[in-house]
């Protein structure tokens, strides 16, 4: 979403997900780094909405209409809110930023998708796991999983460089971006509640150590 820091991923693909974000085939675009940066593409709530200036970015919800317009022009295929002459303008990098946790949490799966749930808590068990993470990612996950993980490991490290200006430090990152990455398998509340507290420690060392050089696009 060039709109919400994964300008990276096609807009053809984009249109398709947000659409319909439960389709099986979520990640059937490839993401590339652009050239004229050097990186991937995250333009947006970083740099052209401030949002690395603003206290709780992610944590902080957005004004829901102007989420819903931003959604609305999705569905139209416009991605355009961001240049001066856009249909509509957010008020701030909330909003976007609200809609990027709401679209991957809309999608069928999450991110790493639930057959390897348990896989991922007890790798998050030892802290010294960075060798055992990064096999796991690079021989165990799809390809296109690998692509979307790699670009918002990449965009949420820069976010935490930030973090004095939006609170958003590793652990925060990880309490907030825990459900787009992983999904308890279980529906029983209790079950989630336990939970949570592995997913949260396996989503940040995946934002720590995850070496996402090593995942060519």
């Amino acid at each position: 979403l060039s709109l919400v820091c994964l300008g990276s991923l096609r807009r053809a693909a984009i249109k398709r997900i947000w659409s319909d974000p439960w389709r099986s085939d979520a990640y059937t675009t490839s993401p590339s780094k652009s050239s004229s940066t050097g990186g991937y593409n995250m333009y947006g709530i970083d740099k052209q909405m401030n949002g690395f200036e603003l206290g709780g970015l992610f944590r902080v919800p957005g004004n829901q209409r102007e989420m819903d317009r931003v959604q609305e022009m999705f569905n139209k295929g416009n991605y355009d809110i961001l240049s001066s002459s856009a249909e509509f303008l957010p008020t701030n990098a909330h909003v976007p930023a609200s809609v990027m946790k709401l679209w991957f949490r809309k999608l069928k799966d999450s991110i790493i998708p639930q057959s390897y749930y348990f896989d991922c808590l007890e790798i998050g068990k030892h802290v010294k796991s960075e060798e055992k993470l990064n096999e796991f990612v690079t021989n165990e996950l799809p390809k296109y999983n690998q692509f979307v993980i790699a670009v918002l490991v990449d965009f949420l490290r820069e976010l935490e460089k930030f973090h004095e200006q939006t609170k958003m430090t590793f652990t925060n990152i990880a309490m907030v971006f825990s459900p787009s990455f992983l999904r308890c398998p279980s529906e029983r509340m209790g079950d989630i509640f336990t939970m949570n507290t592995a997913e949260k420690r396996f989503v940040e060392l995946l934002i720590r150590k995850l070496k996402t050089d090593t995942i060519n696009a």
